[in-house]
């Protein structure tokens, strides 16, 4: 697994447009497609921090609003992945609707239905 942390989330993004400008046009909400990554020296070499693990058998990942990530098995694996939320991640829920809405992608599920 490779991370970036979440206070990282704007300065990664900016990167990513200006790295993959072209692609972009193309494709408004790339930051959003799993079937997209930048190589961590790429990304440090721009002053974006990057952790990494190696995620072992009957060991979990979490993930924290805003900080992207990404993965690949090395072999054979079952893989499953489970989205939770606290009380305290709404705020961070609403931040995602608005940052939806300026490029015109639509959420997963109702988050106005979630909540009431």
């Amino acid at each position: 697994w490779y991370g970036i942390p979440g206070s990282k989330a704007q300065k990664f993004t900016s990167t990513m447009e200006k790295l993959m400008k072209l692609r972009i046009k193309e494709v408004p909400d790339l930051e959003h497609h799993i079937t997209t990554q930048i190589n961590p020296q790429v990304l440090l070499s721009n002053k974006i921090p990057v952790c990494k693990t190696t995620q072992s058998a009957g060991h979990f990942i979490v993930t924290f609003p805003q900080a992207y990530h990404c993965g690949f098995s090395y072999g054979f694996n079952c893989g499953e992945a489970v989205n939770f939320a606290t009380a305290d991640w709404i705020d961070h829920g609403w931040q995602s609707v608005h940052a939806y809405r300026l490029k015109f992608k639509r959420e997963v599920f109702s988050f106005d239905r979630l909540l009431f």
